[in-house]
């Protein structure tokens, strides 16, 4: 598959359930995104690279690599486990609102 160059790509595919391997159409456009990036195009994640768990960080082949994930609300483990923070890229986190009181305790 072939695509004319962009400057920029949104990867917004896959969100925080993603686990496993990726389904053959998020293959070919991570794949995409991932080339165009090797093209000069810069990458921005929404939450996470697609191709990543969300909770342990484990990476699927051929998972999006960012220049940049924007998280919103509160990092999650995928963002600072060693197999998958360099996917990330720079990481912001956006505030959307989220009170700290209405944040999970882990004291149950």
């Amino acid at each position: 598959m072939t695509a004319q160059p962009f400057d920029a790509v949104v990867d917004a595919l896959y969100g925080t359930g993603f686990h496993g391997s990726l389904r053959p159409v998020g293959l070919a456009a991570c794949a995409l995104i991932n080339r165009q990036r090797e093209n000069g195009a810069f990458v921005l994640a929404v939450d996470l690279p697609s191709g990543v768990n969300t909770d342990t960080g484990e990476v699927a082949e051929d998972a999006v690599h960012a220049d940049l994930t924007v998280t919103f609300d509160s990092y999650k483990p995928l963002h600072t486990a060693p197999s998958s923070a360099p996917f990330c890229g720079e990481i912001l986190c956006a505030d959307i609102g989220i009170r700290d009181e209405w944040h999970p305790t882990d004291n149950a």
